[in-house]
């Protein structure tokens, strides 16, 4: 390790900082070394990340709680990551959701259509629909869509799902 090249150490726990509260730190270090390879010196560099890990949270708990689904959907359109809402709605548990095709609970369009449609977000970047999926009874719901590819991310789409049924009815 103490060769010259770079170490990180992410979210190391600092129980006290000065100042008496605890946080977490980025800890960055690279050691210098002369010919022989013998450490002479170093940079080292520690970055406060505690609230960037707080906001981090709330905004996983904020996806996780809240009444409309969320799917995280892959470039495949396979479902990578979803809330209990978006598995209560159709009947069925998180771990039955979780790298499921959306092929598979789309029932207006077909595989190729959805292809397509992917392949439109991924070039504008997000698209707003209504739909209908099946649960896992058996029975369709009406659905509002709301997807929204999510930069820097390999083609990942974050997608909100709202059941329209009722709506629909009147």
């Amino acid at each position: 390790m103490l060769k010259g090249e770079y170490v990180l150490l992410p979210d190391v726990h600092f129980p006290e900082f000065t100042g008496g509260h605890s946080g977490y730190q980025h800890i960055r270090a690279v050691p210098f070394c002369d010919e022989g390879g013998t450490v002479t010196g170093g940079l080292l560099l520690r970055e406060d990340v505690t609230q960037q890990r707080r906001s981090d949270a709330l905004f996983t708990r904020a996806l996780m709680t809240t009444s409309d689904g969320f799917w995280l959907v892959d470039g495949n359109g396979a479902i990578q990551a979803c809330n209990q809402a978006a598995a209560t709605m159709l009947g069925l548990e998180v771990s039955e959701l979780e790298g499921r095709p959306i092929t598979e609970i789309e029932t207006i369009e077909n595989t190729a259509m959805v292809q397509e449609r992917i392949g439109r977000i991924h070039r504008t970047g997000g698209d707003r629909f209504v739909s209908r999926h099946r649960c896992g009874d058996g029975r369709c719901i009406d659905v509002d869509v709301s997807v929204s590819l999510l930069p820097s991310s390999d083609g990942l789409m974050v997608t909100f799902i709202r059941d329209i049924t009722a709506q629909k009815q009147m």
